[in-house]
């Protein structure tokens, strides 16, 4: 019994260690002269990622709450809670599931693509989709006035 408590605790200083990507030595006060440098490694990579999906793994049931919330502000008042709930539950498949697959497979050697799959990358996280593009305008001859649009147009007064 002691031989797996000590077997376990080893094992969760080494992942714990790391998941340290040397923010301490970054954030320091010492000039940059004194403090050595340190790249970034593949096996920060690697936990970060794996750390990431195990996270998503446990996590992924807060999908239901979260798309409920979202759709009462997109859907109404009437139908936030069954499209929310459905919504949740699709997204809770896809998260948990993509958290299998970045656990499993934290490594992309071939690419070295260590980005998250799903944004925002955990639950919690507040994720704004980018704005739509805007309607491209038409362009107006040389020498001549744009017609304008109804954002441009001024009100007749």
């Amino acid at each position: 019994m002691q031989k797996i408590l000590r077997t376990s605790l080893v094992l969760l200083v080494a992942l714990f260690a790391l998941t340290v990507d040397g923010k301490a030595v970054e954030e320091s006060p010492v000039p940059d002269w004194v403090r050595p440098v340190y790249p970034e490694r593949e096996m920060d990579k690697i936990s970060r990622k794996s750390c990431r999906g195990l996270t998503n793994v446990l996590t992924g049931w807060g999908e239901i709450p979260r798309q409920i919330i979202r759709s009462y502000g997109t859907d109404g008042p009437l139908l936030f809670l069954p499209l929310g709930l459905c919504k949740g539950a699709i997204m809770t498949l896809a998260r948990t599931g993509v958290g299998v697959f970045e656990f499993i497979l934290p490594f992309d050697a071939a690419t070295g693509n260590y980005d998250p799959i799903l944004l925002p990358p955990y639950v919690w996280q507040y994720y704004a989709p980018p704005e739509e593009a805007a309607e491209p305008q038409p362009e107006a001859a040389p020498g001549t006035k744009p017609e304008p649009t109804a954002k441009t147009a001024k009100p007749a007064s």
